[in-house]
């Protein structure tokens, strides 16, 4: 996922819709970001099988220029049991 057009210390928000594909209820325990001007939002309630989830994502530029951010969302998959998003901005 890239980001384009964030302002230098002004707060963007950017949506990820996680879609529970398992057959289980899919349970978020944790999301963890790379840098303090990303900052994770969701609600705890499980995701049931087949439908989807919004989080979102503040973000607000410290610095002009090219940066990643990296969000971890932690989860109670069978195979993996976080999800690892690199986001790569412009401000």
């Amino acid at each position: 996922m890239e980001v384009n057009d964030l302002k230098l210390k002004k707060e963007s928000i950017i949506e990820i819709t996680i879609i529970n594909m398992g057959n289980a209820p899919l349970l978020i325990y944790d999301i963890t970001t790379s840098c303090g001007c990303t900052i994770p939002e969701w609600d705890s309630h499980p995701v049931p099988k087949g439908e989807k989830k919004y989080i979102k994502i503040k973000v607000t530029p410290e610095v002009l220029g090219y940066f990643r951010k990296t969000i971890n969302i932690f989860c109670n998959t069978e195979a993996v049991s976080y999800t690892h998003l690199t986001l790569p901005t412009i401000a």
